[in-house]
């Protein structure tokens, strides 16, 4: 299994092939999404929030959508909007073990403690 970060640091789409791909996945959790999943999905990242993948093969296994903010009280905060997967618990500790690897440092701390 892979993890795959979908965003940039900026919220910017880096892979826009694995995007297209967790629409299905993705969909499971919310169905209520509009048919423009894209288009959705950027506006939901230029507000913050960042998505990663995991991944094996061509086949997306589960989504996480999470937000990453810092305040004086908890310091990083991580927030996950949506995670959706068949082997969830897994991804989630695959998720864990790959923080030195994550082109997202701030992101990889935060699993690293093991809030999920």
């Amino acid at each position: 299994m892979n993890i795959v970060q979908v965003t940039d640091d900026a919220g910017r789409v880096v892979e826009l092939a694995w995007l297209k791909r967790a629409e299905g996945v993705h969909r499971q959790l919310r169905t209520a999404l509009p048919p423009d999943y894209e288009s959705k999905m950027r506006r939901v990242f230029a507000g913050g929030a960042r998505m990663c993948v995991a991944t094996e093969g061509g086949a997306v296994l589960g989504v996480a959508v999470y937000r990453i903010s810092e305040n004086t009280f908890e310091g990083l905060h991580l927030y996950v909007d949506d995670c959706r997967g068949s082997r969830w618990p897994r991804i989630a500790r695959r998720l864990r073990s790959t923080r030195a690897r994550s082109a997202h440092r701030r992101t990889s701390s935060i699993f690293g403690r093991g809030w999920w």
